[in-house]
């Protein structure tokens, strides 16, 4: 199982809020369900962010230790 901090997993998790908000029996499923799609979103996408910022911040060390040499 993929860690939750993966972003693809995170679209899965929304992709599957979606089908059961489609198949919710009423819409105070459909709504709950949708909603944590909603979150699970907007949590790849902070990953992402996350992700782009410590990759930017690796580079930046890998450099600052290139020019030390």
């Amino acid at each position: 199982m993929p860690e939750p901090a993966d972003p693809t997993f995170c679209r899965h998790q929304a992709d599957d809020c979606k089908r059961l908000a489609a198949l919710a029996l009423n819409e105070s499923g459909r709504k709950e369900f949708a909603d944590m799609a909603e979150a699970w979103l907007e949590l790849a996408v902070k990953i992402e962010a996350d992700q782009m910022l410590v990759d930017e911040l690796d580079a930046i060390g890998r450099q600052e230790m290139d020019n030390k040499r």
